[in-house]
């Protein structure tokens, strides 16, 4: 069965691209020409590196890419580039590299990511199938793929990707595990749960793909069958250190904190000094909410090496939990790496903020940018939004205007500033201030037309207001932008469901949707709701209800509640509604049914 996986760096074959020297000029060749431009650009990168300049050695290491035939130059130009978070850059550099090295597996890694990363599936898969072809086991290709895919963000193109590939080796166990891990991630337990038994019918007695089988039956509501199928394999001799861990994160998931915990201690007893161990243990202490036990446990793995920067973030929100606001800004603020890096950033400023001191929010969000240029669009986006909230609009919006002159194509900039229109209309909705949002979203679409987000948000705004036929002009404008998009389906058919008559149409959309998005509890709750506009009771209550085991929501709560008393079952209602009412005292889809139910 596959190997321990490879960490995303050295998979990607960044430790090749480091200190490659600039060429030495021909002899000879004083004249102002090409070369000389190429090797001025990679003098300038290499003076730029040294001083930690790292955009700007990006910038000069791509130029000389660009004039070079060489895939070594081609390779340092990416690798600058995405250390510096320069993904534009990197991504066309790429390019260039796998042009010059198409047998290259580190520039196919590389470039599957940033396509990727942009939201470019289909290359993506290209790349990444280039990667499998020139990786001799199969095996091996998909367990890179994995570690690749599984450390990305965008978890539901992630999986997207591994869907095609495992579809095109249907008999490699190993891609089936990879597309089930990936589709947990991604949130789809639909799609893990099919490939988890693919693989449980291609190595039966394999114990992580059985150990995967009972996470994705967890994922599905099949908490009976995976604790038996957990247990089956708890009580297996043969079972080692790793998969009890992983174990015991199951049976914690599943709500079985106190049998999680029985065998985290039987392995701590076992082996006390095992850093994995306690980091379960403080783990599972954590979520039970004992903060005591659990800093301590943390405070123990601050001591060594393997956990230190995961038990400053924990410590840090343990302390921030308690009112330890000091404590909390030095423990979080040690996080400079690893996935927690950005969170924790963004919660030291927020502690900043909460203390009246929005400056030295913002400051703290500024140096963490420059000492970490990988992050400074994540420190940007953060900074606009404290911002937006002082009503800092101008200033919010400013933040863009220096990395877009720099970087003008940027997609992840220019939704970013796309957002903060979008953030500043959210915010005079909350204030009631609707006319004054729309404006907000006029001058958003104007500096960035068809913008997909900001067109959704004013459709909402539309249908909230009682301007329906503008919202459904505007959704249908969306689903033409994007015919598959479920989200837009949904809003559409939704629509149409709550505010017309249009009910046929309103299923054929919402049934779209759902056969892109199964699991998606939003579009099951607008099923369930069209079925009770169409008088199948039995039915939208089906659907009501597995929206509501999917997500606690107080709009799909008062669709139980109204399906409930169209059947007549009004106990029923009232309990529903007691029980959203607990959660969302005041909300506007329940407060209508508390003056009716409970005058």
């Amino acid at each position: 069965m596959p190997r321990r996986l490879m960490p995303l760096l050295l998979c990607l074959g960044l430790a090749a691209c480091a200190g490659t020297p600039p060429a030495e000029p021909p002899p000879g060749d004083e004249a102002a020409g090409p070369d000389n431009t190429l090797e001025l650009s990679l003098l300038l990168g290499e003076i730029a590196l040294q001083r930690n300049r790292l955009g700007e050695a990006a910038g000069h290491y791509a130029a000389a890419a660009e004039r070079s035939e060489s895939s070594e130059i081609a390779q340092r130009a990416t690798a600058v580039a995405f250390q510096a978070g320069r993904e534009d850059i990197a991504l066309e550099a790429a390019e260039r590299w796998r042009g010059l090295a198409p047998q290259s597996l580190a520039a196919n890694r590389y470039l599957g990511v940033l396509r990727l990363r942009r939201g470019d599936v289909e290359g993506a898969i290209e790349a990444f199938r280039s990667v499998l072809l020139l990786t001799d086991d199969a095996t091996v290709g998909f367990d890179e793929l994995l570690t690749i895919l599984g450390a990305e963000d965008r978890r539901r193109s992630a999986a997207e990707v591994m869907e095609v590939l495992a579809a095109e080796h249907p008999d490699e166990p190993m891609a089936q595990f990879a597309l089930a891990r990936l589709a947990l991630m991604a949130a789809r337990p639909r799609l893990a749960l099919e490939a988890a038994e693919r693989l449980a019918a291609l190595d039966e007695g394999w114990p992580r793909g059985r150990l995967t089988l009972a996470q994705a039956l967890l994922a599905n509501g099949e908490a009976d069958t995976a604790l038996v199928l957990a247990r089956e394999i708890s009580a297996d001799a043969e079972t080692g250190m790793d998969l009890r861990l992983e174990l015991a994160g199951l049976l914690t998931a599943a709500g079985q904190e106190a049998e999680a915990l029985d065998q985290l201690e039987a392995l701590r007893a076992a082996e006390p000094a095992n850093e994995d161990v306690l980091r379960a243990l403080a783990l599972v202490r954590l979520r039970a909410g004992e903060l005591e036990a659990a800093e301590q446990l943390w405070n123990a793995l601050r001591q060594g090496l393997r956990h230190r920067v995961e038990a400053s973030y924990y410590l840090g929100r343990i302390a921030r939990e308690q009112g330890r606001d000091f404590q909390a800004i030095r423990q979080l603020s040690r996080v400079t790496s690893g996935p927690q890096a950005v969170e924790a950033q963004v919660l030291v400023a927020l502690i900043y903020e909460d203390s009246g001191d929005l400056e030295s929010a913002l400051q703290h969000l500024a140096n963490f940018a420059t000492a970490s240029p990988r992050h400074a669009d994540a420190m940007r986006i953060a900074a606009a939004r404290l911002l937006v909230d002082a009503g800092r609009d101008d200033e919010a919006l400013a933040l863009f205007d220096a990395p877009l002159d720099e970087r003008p194509t940027d997609e992840r900039l220019l939704e970013a500033r796309a957002g903060v229109f979008g953030l500043v209309a959210q915010r005079q909705i909350d204030q009631g201030a609707f006319r004054d949002a729309l404006a907000t979203y006029r001058r958003g679409l104007a500096a960035h037309p068809d913008d997909r987000l900001l067109l959704y948000q004013r459709a909402l705004l539309f249908e909230r207001m009682d301007r329906v036929r503008q919202a459904i002009r505007e959704f249908e404008r969306l689903v033409r932008m994007d015919p598959e998009s479920p989200v837009f389906l949904n809003a559409l058919g939704y629509t149409l469901a709550d505010r017309t008559r249009e009910y046929a149409r309103a299923r054929t959309l919402i049934e779209q949707a759902l056969e892109r998005a199964p699991d998606n509890a939003a579009i099951i709750d607008s099923m369930g709701w069209v079925l009770f506009r169409l008088g199948d009771l039995d039915g939208a209550l089906e659907y009501l209800l597995h929206a509501w085991s999917l997500i606690r929501d107080p709009e799909v709560a008062a669709h139980i509640v109204e399906v409930r008393l169209a059947r007549g079952e009004e106990d029923e209602a009232r309990q529903m509604l007691r029980e959203a009412l607990e959660r969302w005292p005041g909300d506007r889809h329940l407060e209508p049914w508390r003056e009716r139910l409970m005058p």
